[in-house]
């Protein structure tokens, strides 16, 4: 069964021009080799920005006259990517998949009363891994002043106000989506499996991936050459046999241990660096 995919993302200033180079499809060379330029004449906007996130972002807060402190590290946008798996858009089709990516803007322009005029720019990719849609938009929320007037705000701690914030979202995300008539299943809620969700990037660093990588390359499984305790007693004579009892063996001994651990280190090893590559997959 295909789930119903929404992730939510929050961006600084300082963040959201990055993600506009990659979702416009603005870079000469891609660094997500996942990327097909062959396919990208396929992507469409929903809703199109005209210049870059920072200007656009500016733009509209001087054409709206919002309200609310924002600092150099203040969350001024949101992007959120919707999806599922490749094999719910290849069942269902093109022209359903692109009305999929409709109703989940719809959704969003609607949710929280956010409002389509908050909403800076939507992309569908169709050139990368699975299809799947990016949608930028401004934290706003729809308040009152201490005077009790009604006021707007860009406010992401109050967007997303409370613990169960997202778990929110996504039942309201799939009951849209499931009444539109597409056949999702909800996914599990983090509290129940107690999981924490890291960027592919983020689990590399945790699990030191790029170490582990080297030391599988590096790791030697043949077992080293030793000599044999029988052929060597063969030519030993009586007073030897404490040489071949204290030295040999016990050489010999450690050698075959040593080899045991480090097939039990490239079984492990190889274990993480296949969760990552897994994980690298599915993002995809």
């Amino acid at each position: 069964m295909s789930y119903a995919i929404v992730r939510n993302e929050k961006l600084t200033r300082a963040e959201i021009n990055g993600k506009g180079t990659h979702n416009n499809r603005k870079a000469k060379n891609h660094s997500n080799k996942d990327i097909d330029p062959t396919r990208t004449h396929l992507n469409y906007y929903i809703k199109k920005n005209e210049f870059t996130y920072t200007k656009e972002f500016d733009k509209y807060i001087k054409e709206n006259n919002l309200q609310g402190h924002l600092r150099s590290n203040s969350i001024i946008m949101c992007q959120m990517i919707f999806t599922s798996d490749q094999a719910f858009f290849d069942k269902i089709g093109e022209k359903e998949t692109k009305r999929y990516f409709g109703e989940c803007y719809k959704f969003i322009c609607n949710y929280k009363n956010l409002g389509e005029k908050n909403i800076i720019s939507t992309v569908v990719h169709l050139d990368e891994g699975a299809p799947h849609m990016h949608l930028m938009f401004v934290p706003v929320v729809h308040t009152k002043d201490k005077e009790g007037n009604k006021i707007d705000k860009v406010c992401a701690r109050d967007f997303w106000k409370g613990r169960d914030s997202y778990r929110k979202l996504q039942d309201a995300y799939f009951n849209h989506v499931k009444s539109k008539g597409f056949d999702l299943e909800r996914g599990m809620f983090v509290e129940d499996t107690n999981r924490n969700h890291y960027t592919i990037e983020e689990y590399k660093k945790i699990t030191n991936y790029d170490n582990t990588k080297k030391l599988l390359n590096e790791i030697k499984l043949e077992l080293p050459e030793v000599p044999n305790i029988n052929d060597i007693s063969k030519f030993s004579i009586k007073r030897d046999e404490k040489i071949l009892e204290k030295i040999v063996k016990p050489k010999d001994d450690l050698i075959k241990e040593l080899y045991k651990d480090n097939l039990s280190l490239h079984k492990e090893l190889t274990k993480q660096s296949k969760v990552i590559d897994e994980a690298q997959r599915y993002q995809n």
